[in-house]
């Protein structure tokens, strides 16, 4: 899984007052990605290791 900055930047095209809350909502949805790429990797490594299923 990639997560990029430019994938942020195509907002930029939004109207300046747009801005605070397209980044809010941009940076929320960074944040839940991130974290469930993260759970499912070390479900997957564990998984892996231990030979036991998910």
């Amino acid at each position: 899984m990639l997560i990029d900055e430019p994938a942020i930047r195509e907002g930029s095209l939004l109207h300046k007052e747009d801005w605070q809350e397209y980044l809010n909502l941009t940076v929320r949805a960074f944040r839940i990605s991130a974290r469930s790429a993260i759970i499912i990797f070390v479900m997957w490594k564990t998984k892996n290791h231990t030979g036991t299923q998910i």
